[in-house]
């Protein structure tokens, strides 16, 4: 294996791994999230705990494939392919924490958060679809398998990438893997829906995250 490529994926996972939903709840709400709802310790779960602390939970989750790329560009010239590395790297540490014994959230946040390093246009179409689907359903994780299988979609329509479609592609196969229990309640009609401000506390971090990046991502060259 590439010493450099093991190293990238090293810090990208141990970047993706900061347990900010955990964290949160912990410090200000003094909760433990694995404790909470779905024990998850994603932003949705958190949404259980404090609207306002959901908000921060999805812009800090969203963040932490990009902080794993500042990171490691400040150092050396990241390529196209250390940036696929990068994004898989921080989504796996997002949802297996060795903080907290390889517990953690579900990927969505993440996954939306590291899209941007390619091309912001793909998160903010799939965004559309988990609003959409959400309105309908008040469903989040019927939102997220969707979104998911969007990504790859808009992928292709908007960049032509075939490398960027297959990395959304599995991203979109690992979230839905993720959320093996949520399908299995969707089916049997157990799923709980969200209350409608936990809803608009999701949506609202995503949009922050999406307003800050526009503002001040280019001022950090991702391209």
């Amino acid at each position: 294996m590439n010493v450099e490529y093991f190293v990238i994926f090293l810090i990208s996972f141990l970047i993706g791994a900061i347990p900010f939903g955990f964290i949160l709840a912990k410090v200000f709400a003094h909760q433990d999230l694995r404790q909470v709802g779905s024990g998850n310790t994603g932003a949705a779960n958190l949404s259980r705990v404090s609207k306002l602390l959901a908000i921060v939970g999805v812009i800090l989750d969203a963040l932490k494939v990009l902080i794993a790329y500042w990171t490691i560009s400040s150092f050396i010239f990241v390529d196209d392919f250390e940036k696929m590395i990068i994004a898989g790297a921080g989504v796996l540490g997002h949802c297996y924490s060795p903080y907290l014994r390889f517990k953690g959230g579900k990927g969505i946040a993440t996954a939306f958060g590291a899209i941007f390093l390619f091309e912001p246009q793909i998160s903010v179409a799939a965004l559309g679809i988990y609003i959409l689907i959400v309105a309908i359903t008040r469903i989040s994780s019927l939102s997220n398998l969707f979104a998911s299988l969007s990504a790859p979609i808009w992928a292709w329509i908007f960049t032509h990438n075939m490398l960027l479609v297959y990395l959304l592609t599995v991203f979109a196969l690992f979230i839905w893997i993720r959320h093996l229990e949520n399908i299995k309640r969707l089916f049997s009609g157990t799923e709980p829906k969200l209350q409608p401000k936990s809803i608009f506390a999701l949506i609202l971090g995503a949009i922050f995250f999406s307003v800050l990046w526009f503002l001040f991502a280019r001022i950090v060259a991702l391209h």
